[in-house]
This record gives C-alpha cells, sequence and structure tokens, in this order.
C-alpha cells in the first residue's frame, strides 16, 4: 500500500513539472502579445494627443493674429479694446501652456512605446532561442543521476564523523528508498 502512495505522489509531481515547464515555455509569447496590446494603446494615445496638439496650434495661431490685430489697431484704445487685449494675451498665454503640456506628455508616451518595442523584441528573442534550446537539448542524451542516499552509504558517513554514540544499525530508521527495496523483495519472494 505505502508504495502505491509513493508512486502516486511521484506522478502528481512529475504532472506538476510537465505542467510548469509548459507554462514557462509560454510565458515570453504571452509577455510579447501583452506589449503588443500595451503599444497599440499607446499609439492610439499619441494619435489622440496629435489631433489635440493639431487643434491648440490652431488655436494659438488664430489667437495671435487676434492679439496682433487688436494692438496694432489705428483706432482708439477704447477700454473694451483693453479688455480685449488682455484677455487675447491671457488666453494666448494659457494655450502656450496647455502646448507645452501636451508635448511633453506625447515626448512621454514616444519613449514609453520605444521602451515596449525593445521588450517585445526581447521577448520574441527569448521565445525562439527557448525553442532553439529545448531542440538542442532534445537531441542530447540524458544521463540519470542518482541523488538519494543508500544505507550503506551513511554508515559510512557516520562512521567517519567519529560518533561514539551512534545508534545500533538495527535502530537505525531506514530511507524511503530502502523502504521500497525491502518492500520490491517481500512481494517478489
Amino acid at each position: 500500500m505505502p508504495k502505491k502512495k509513493v508512486l502516486k505522489s511521484a506522478e502528481r509531481n512529475n504532472l506538476s513539472l510537465k505542467k510548469m515547464e509548459k507554462e514557462f515555455r509560454k510565458l515570453p509569447s504571452q509577455l510579447s502579445a501583452q506589449c503588443r496590446a500595451e503599444i497599440k494603446l499607446v499609439k492610439q494615445q499619441e494619435k489622440k494627443l496629435k489631433t489635440d496638439l493639431k487643434k491648440v496650434s490652431a488655436l494659438q495661431k488664430a489667437a495671435k493674429t487676434k492679439l496682433s490685430v487688436l494692438i496694432s489697431a489705428k483706432t482708439k484704445k477704447t477700454p473694451s479694446i483693453k479688455k480685449q487685449t488682455i484677455a487675447a494675451k491671457k488666453a494666448l498665454a494659457d494655450l502656450i501652456k496647455s502646448n507645452k503640456v501636451l508635448n511633453t506628455e506625447l515626448v512621454q508616451l514616444k519613449k514609453s512605446r520605444a521602451m515596449l518595442v525593445t521588450k517585445q523584441v526581447k521577448f520574441g528573442t527569448l521565445s525562439k532561442q527557448l525553442s532553439k534550446l529545448e531542440k538542442e537539448l532534445e537531441k542530447q542524451p540524458t544521463k540519470a543521476v542518482k541523488t538519494t542516499k543508500t544505507r550503506k552509504q551513511t554508515k559510512k558517513r557516520k562512521a567517519s564523523r567519529g560518533n561514539d554514540f551512534a545508534a545500533p544499525v538495527s535502530l537505525q530508521e531506514p530511507t524511503t528508498e530502502v523502504m521500497v527495496n525491502e518492500m520490491e523483495e517481500t512481494e517478489l519472494s
């Protein structure tokens, strides 16, 4: 009965490892797709900012011409004309500020888009290199490495330590590998 439990847990571990490996293989392509979607959103934001910049620059030109007309008017400077020139100057200053803000936002979006493009390229090359590495590893033969220690190795190690108070061999706890080996021997006989 315990042998079946050991095998079932080993199978579960093997399945979880395969699942993790599969997710690891998919990860670079998923990240690349995510970058592609973010790039698309940034491009849309850039397009919107560019149209806003065009509108603001057109309004700015109109405000400049209106201000120049008001300043160069050959008529008397009445209080209403003075108020209009003050309002035109204020509107022009506001348009200049908004133009600067939009320009800085556009520059930041271009930088972030460039960063996203480089990330996308990195993830794409990582995905390609990972597939190449997998193909190379499939070609090479693999060697099974035994990682568990046998009862004899533990006895030798304890004896080499010089432990005078070591428990007799019959009282030591057997390792899981020894238990499995003993169970196989009893089933065979």
